[in-house]
C-alpha cells in the first residue's frame, strides 16, 4: 500500500466508530471480517483489513462502513479493503478479534437478537450454500472455523432455531467445518437471509432458492426432524 505514494487506509475517511455500537449492519460487518478479515499487530499502525473476492460486495461494505479507502487488489486474485483505526482496532479487540489471524479468534459474544447479521457475514464470508445432489438434491449450508468457535456458534445457532447441533467434521489436515442439511438448512438459510439488507447476493440467491425445497413425505412434518422453533421460522 505504501507503493501507491500515500497511506490511503489511514488518511481516507471511514466512520472508525463503526464497531463501538452494535446494529445489524455492525453484526454483518463484524461477522464477515472474523472470516475474511485480519488486523494488525500491536505496536504497529493500527489496522483492519477486510479481504473478499466479491469486489461488488466488498464496495458495498465499504459504503456501510461510511469509508473512502480504496480497495486493492491482492496478488491472491482477492480484494483487500484496508481503514487505519485505533478505534477500530482496539474496538475489535475488545469484541474478540486476534492480531494478524481473526480466524484464531473464540466465538465473540453476540446479542442473540444480532446473532442471525453476524452469522450470516461469517457464512458470506466463510461459508456455503449449496444443493447437495449425492442422492435426492437437498440444501446445504456449511461453514469453516476453529473446532471451539464452531461448538459455539452451533450451540447459539441452536438455541435460537432449534435446528440441533452438528458434528465437527475434520479430515485429513483440512479445516474444521460443520454442516447443515435437508430441512435444517432451509430453517437456517431463511432465518440467516429473508429479510436481510446486507447480504452477498449469490449466496442470499441459493437461499430463496432452498425456499421451495420440501421433505419427503416420511420427513416434512415429522415431530422427530422439526421442532416448534424450526417451524415458528418456516411460518414466518
Amino acid at each position: 500500500m505504501e507503493a501507491e505514494g500515500e497511506r490511503n487506509y489511514m488518511t481516507k475517511q471511514a466512520n472508525r466508530a463503526f464497531f463501538s455500537t452494535w446494529t445489524p449492519a455492525m453484526a454483518y460487518v463484524f461477522g464477515f471480517w472474523f472470516a475474511d478479515g485480519w488486523m494488525s499487530q500491536p505496536n504497529s499502525d493500527p489496522f483492519v483489513a477486510i479481504v473478499s473476492k466479491d469486489l461488488e460486495h466488498l464496495r458495498r461494505i465499504r459504503q456501510v462502513m461510511g469509508a473512502e479507502q480504496k480497495i486493492y487488489a491482492r496478488k491472491d486474485g482477492c480484494q483487500q479493503l484496508t481503514i487505519g483505526s485505533k478505534q477500530m482496532w482496539h474496538d475489535l479487540r475488545r469484541l474478540g478479534g486476534v492480531p494478524a489471524k481473526s480466524w484464531a479468534a473464540e466465538m465473540p459474544f453476540v446479542p442473540p437478537l444480532l446473532l442471525r447479521h453476524f452469522t450470516r457475514g461469517y457464512v458470506d464470508g466463510d461459508g456455503w450454500l449449496y444443493w447437495d445432489t449425492s442422492q435426492r438434491p437437498s440444501p446445504k449450508i456449511g461453514m469453516a472455523g476453529r473446532p471451539l468457535f464452531l461448538a459455539k456458534l452451533a450451540d447459539a445457532l441452536n438455541e435460537e432455531t432449534g435446528i440441533g447441533i452438528p458434528v465437527i467434521e475434520a479430515y485429513g489436515g483440512e479445516t474444521p467445518r460443520i454442516y447443515y442439511g435437508g430441512i435444517r438448512a432451509k430453517v437456517l438459510a431463511k432465518w440467516l437471509y429473508e429479510n436481510s439488507d446486507l447480504a452477498l447476493e449469490r449466496k442470499a440467491a441459493i437461499a430463496r432458492a432452498f425456499a421451495a425445497w420440501e421433505l419427503s413425505k416420511y420427513g416434512w412434518k415429522s415431530r422427530t426432524v422439526m421442532t416448534s422453533k424450526m417451524r415458528r421460522i418456516l411460518e414466518m
